[in-house]
């Protein structure tokens, strides 16, 4: 029939599918985001951006990196409980 695509290529087609399909469900799930606004002064962001771009990474991966260091430094089950006064 002309114009009907090869059936061998309508095979591969199907198989390459099925591959990247068993692929992607044994990869792990993307964590659920939230955007985060900050207002910084325009002159750091250009710095930074310009900084993480040489570093070969990007603004997020560091951002997040920090919150992460953050969180752990400061989160409530790091801190020592009060003691009464006695």
């Amino acid at each position: 029939m002309p114009g009907a695509p090869d059936r061998s290529l309508v095979l591969i087609y199907t198989y390459l599918r099925e591959e990247v399909r068993a692929i992607k469900q044994k990869e792990q799930p993307e964590p659920e985001l939230t955007r985060v606004n900050i207002n910084i002064p325009t002159s750091l962001h250009r710095q930074f951006k310009s900084v993480t771009a040489a570093e070969g990474t990007d603004m997020t991966r560091v951002l997040e990196a920090y919150i992460r260091e953050y969180v752990e430094k400061h989160s409530a089950s790091n801190k020592q409980p009060k003691g009464k006064r006695g």
